[in-house]
């Protein structure tokens, strides 16, 4: 047996390591090509690590109510969950969501109220915060203090000096001199009772005071999930040692029409009383 056979599983292990019966698996190769084996020299079935991992991906996906066709495409797409703008990834992935050019004023009242009402619903939640500049960050940074204090994981990315863990605090992990989200405002939150998300893509200055965004933002689960997982992948390039590996499907809340309707009646509700003060 080769270096790579001793590295792959066994049809038999994949389904004994995931759960899934040795003639489902079968099944999902030959109707959807998933999961993708490749051949040994003995002519038998092999599974990488990456197999196993997207395998397992998709139970936990359907045991959330996805549909198997879904919760495959979204196995499918674990390889690719590290774009350097998350704008662009969520107009790429989500076009039907509509994107609205945002004053600064508007931008702040969502992202306050995604922090507060996420917080304030959901059990442990992962939070990302993108905050373009350090000192637009250390603006918030007591109140994120205190969210990351409650939450299953927080971080933090922007112009910052360097990679830290501060005690009691979010993870800090600092952008590249080149990277898109140096130009991106956004909070991710989701757990299994919250889920929103907002982004926004700062318009270049026209040479005035006001500040413009083009954003989008969300309280499907589907987007926040891929909206999580994107941030979460990318935050890991940067800072391996800092940022975990999270189960983003665990955390995400099952995708009830009823449900979405009254977080949306919520959130709303909190980015009225913002604009109002």
């Amino acid at each position: 047996m080769s270096t790579a056979d001793q590295a792959s599983v066994s049809i038999g292990e994949l389904a004994e390591l995931t759960g899934v019966a040795v003639a489902t698996l079968r099944a999902w190769e030959t109707r959807y090509g998933f999961p993708s084996p490749r051949r040994a020299s003995s002519g038998h079935r092999r599974y990488s690590r990456h197999e196993v991992d997207r395998v397992a991906h998709v139970v936990r996906a359907r045991a959330t109510g996805l549909s198997l066709e879904a919760a495959i495409a979204r196995a499918r797409d674990l390889e690719t969950e590290a774009p350097a703008s998350l704008f662009a990834a969520l107009r790429r992935r989500h076009p039907e969501l509509p994107v609205h050019v945002l004053s600064r004023r508007a931008m702040l009242a969502i992202s306050t109220a995604i922090e507060d009402e996420c917080c304030a619903r959901g059990e442990r939640p992962l939070l990302a915060g993108l905050f373009e500049q350090e000192r637009f960050y250390r603006l918030r940074e007591t109140r994120w203090r205190e969210f990351a204090r409650t939450a299953e994981f927080a971080v933090v990315l922007a112009e910052l000096p360097g990679d830290a863990q501060p005690v009691g605090a979010p993870v800090e992990v600092a952008l590249p001199a080149s990277a898109p989200l140096r130009r991106e405002w956004g909070v991710v939150c989701l757990g299994p009772d919250a889920a929103a998300c907002l982004v926004g893509w700062e318009r270049p200055s026209d040479g005035g005071d006001v500040r413009r965004f083009e954003a989008l933002w969300s309280v499907q689960p589907d987007v926040v999930s891929y909206a999580a997982a994107s941030t979460l992948a990318y935050a890991r390039t940067l800072a391996p040692d800092l940022v975990p590996d999270l189960d983003v499907e665990s955390l995400t809340p099952r995708a009830d029409g009823p449900i979405v309707l009254d977080r949306m009646v919520a959130l709303l509700t909190r980015i009225v009383a913002e604009l109002d003060h």
